[in-house]
C-alpha cells in the first residue's frame, strides 16, 4: 500500500502553493491519465447473431462478486454501430448503458446484442432508448403516443422493414427475423396488440418461407398459437419436477376426456410450480437477471398447453365449466408468477381476470340432477382451487374490479357443499392440488386472503341462518 501514497510535508500553509510541491502533486494525480493515454485501444468486437446466440452479449465484470452488467462497446465511438450515429444516438446510447447499472428491465442486454447485428433492429433499439429517456425525464406526463423521437424511430424502422421484405433474399434474412421479433417485444411492452397481431402474422410467413414464440401476446386474445413450437419447448423438463399431486394423478388416470384434459394442464403447470418453490429461498436466482432467457423457457411450454385446449362452444355442463375454470386460473396463475416473481409486464392479467369472472357469474355451486355425485363432488373440488388459485393471484386487480366479492361469496358456497369452515383449510386444499409458494407473491396477499374469507363466511353462514 506505501508504494501507492506520496507524502508530502508541509511547514506553512503557504508551503502548498509552491512551484515543487504543485508539480509532486500533479505528476501523482496525471500518473494513471497519461498511462492511459499510452496504451494501444483495443479492437472494436465483431458481432455475428449465431455467435451472441451461443455466447450471450457482452459483460463487463463487476469486483465485489455481483452478477456482470450487461453494457454495449463504448457508447461514445460511433464507429461501432450498424448506423451512422449523430450526438443524439450517442446520447441515447449512453442513457442505455448507462441505465443498466441501475434500473431493471428484462432482456435489455439481450435485445440491444442482437440490435448490433442489424441497421433496422438497431433502429428500433433508438426507438426503445427515447422511450426509456422519456419516461426516465418526463415520469408524469410521457404517453407513447405522444413520443415524437421514439415514434420516429420506430417509423424509420418499419419503413426499412417494409423494404427490405420486398427484396427475395433479404425478406428471409437473420436481420429480417430480428427486427421483427424487436417489433413484436416493442409492441408487447407498450400494449398495442393490433399492431403485435400484424407483425406476429409477418413472423408466421417469414419463419414458413424459411421451412418451418407468439405465446405471449396469444395469451392476451386467449387464441391458438400461431407459430409452430419451437425446439427448446419441446425438451423433458421432467428434472423440474412434473411433481404432480395425488389428486392430478387422479384427474390424469381418470375415464373421463375432460378430467383428463384438467389433469394434464395442472400436470403441466406443476412443474412450474415446482421449479419455483425449490429456488424460492434464493433471491439472487435467475429470474432478476436482464440477460436470461430462462423464465420464458421455463414458462412458455406451459402457456402453449393451456392455449392449445378447445374452448367451450355453446351451453356447458358442470364439468365443462369446471375444465374451463381451471384452464384460466392455470394461466392467471402464470401471469401472476410473470408479474410478481420476474417483473415482467403481464397485459393478459384483465382480459383473462374478465373471463374468469363471466364464468363465475353462471353457477359453480347448483347441481343438475343429470350429474352423478362423483363427477359433481369432483368439480366441486376444481373450482374451490380455481376460485382460491385466482383470488390469491389477482387480489389487489379484483378489489379495483371489484370481483372480490363475488368470488369469496361463491367460494363460501363451496365450503358449505366441502363442509369446510375456516380460511386456512380452503388454503390447505388448494396446497393439495397446485400452490406456489407464499414467498414469491406480494406482500402478505396470502393471509389477507384468509382473513377476508373468514369474515365472509362468518356473513354467509348468519345470514343463511
Amino acid at each position: 500500500m506505501g508504494k501507492d501514497l506520496v507524502f508530502i510535508t508541509l511547514s506553512h500553509p503557504d508551503d502548498a502553493k509552491s512551484k515543487s510541491t504543485r508539480r509532486c502533486i500533479r505528476k501523482r494525480v496525471m500518473r494513471e491519465i497519461g498511462r492511459s493515454r499510452r496504451t494501444r485501444p483495443s479492437p472494436p468486437p465483431t458481432w455475428d447473431l449465431s455467435s451472441l446466440l451461443v455466447h450471450g452479449p457482452l459483460q463487463v465484470p463487476v469486483p465485489d462478486g455481483r452478477e456482470a452488467i450487461p453494457r454495449c462497446p463504448d457508447p461514445s465511438n460511433a464507429r461501432y454501430y450498424p448506423i451512422a450515429l449523430g450526438s443524439r444516438g450517442l446520447q441515447l446510447v449512453q442513457f442505455m448503458t448507462t441505465e443498466a447499472e441501475s434500473v431493471y428491465r428484462p432482456f435489455r442486454a439481450i435485445w440491444f446484442s442482437m440490435g448490433m447485428t442489424d441497421p433496422s433492429a438497431f433502429t428500433l433499439c433508438l426507438a426503445n432508448a427515447a422511450m426509456f429517456w422519456h419516461q426516465a425525464t418526463q415520469p408524469d406526463s410521457f404517453e407513447y403516443a405522444k413520443s415524437t423521437e421514439c415514434l420516429t424511430y420506430y417509423g424509420h424502422c418499419v419503413a426499412q422493414t417494409t423494404r427490405r421484405l420486398g427484396d427475395a433474399d433479404d425478406c428471409v434474412s437473420e436481420g429480417i427475423i430480428t427486427t421483427i421479433l424487436g417489433m413484436i417485444c416493442h409492441d408487447m411492452y407498450v400494449g398495442t396488440w393490433e399492431r403485435w397481431h400484424i407483425h406476429t402474422s409477418g413472423l408466421r410467413r417469414v419463419i414458413f418461407l424459411r421451412g418451418g414464440f407468439d405465446a405471449q401476446g396469444c395469451v392476451v386474445w386467449d387464441c391458438h398459437p400461431k407459430l409452430p413450437e419451437c425446439a427448446s419447448e419441446d425438451t423433458d423438463r421432467s428434472e423440474n419436477a412434473k411433481q404432480s399431486s395425488p389428486v392430478v394423478d387422479a384427474l390424469i388416470k381418470s375415464p373421463i376426456i375432460d378430467f383428463r384434459d384438467i389433469g394434464v394442464a395442472l400436470w403441466e403447470v406443476s412443474s412450474v410450480a415446482a421449479f419455483l418453490n425449490s429456488n424460492a429461498s434464493q433471491p439472487t436466482f435467475f429470474w432478476r437477471r436482464e440477460n436470461s432467457t430462462a423464465a420464458m423457457e421455463l414458462l412458455m411450454p406451459a402457456t402453449r398447453t393451456l392455449l392449445s385446449m378447445s374452448r367451450p362452444s355453446g351451453p356447458m355442463t358442470v364439468l365443462g365449466r369446471a375444465r374451463e375454470a381451471v384452464r384460466l386460473a392455470l394461466l392467471i396463475l402464470l401471469a401472476a408468477a410473470k408479474r410478481d416473481v420476474f417483473l415482467f409486464s403481464s397485459d393478459e392479467m384483465a382480459p383473462l381476470l374478465g373471463k374468469f369472472a363471466s364464468l363465475i357469474r353462471q353457477s359453480c355451486s347448483r347441481r343438475p340432477m343429470s350429474e352423478p355425485d362423483s363427477t359433481y363432488s369432483a368439480c366441486t373440488n376444481l373450482w374451490l382451487w380455481a376460485l382460491t388459485t385466482v383470488s390469491i393471484s389477482c387480489w389487489s386487480e379484483m378489489q379495483i374490479q371489484r370481483h372480490d366479492g363475488l368470488y369469496l361469496d361463491k367460494i363460501c358456497q363451496l365450503m358449505t357443499l366441502l363442509g369446510i369452515q375456516t380460511g386456512r383449510e380452503v388454503i390447505h386444499e388448494a396446497k393439495s392440488t397446485l400452490w406456489i409458494d407464499e414467498s414469491l407473491r406480494p406482500g402478505n396477499v396470502v393471509e389477507n386472503f384468509i382473513s377476508a374469507l373468514n369474515e365472509r363466511y362468518l356473513y354467509y353462514t348468519t345470514q343463511s341462518a
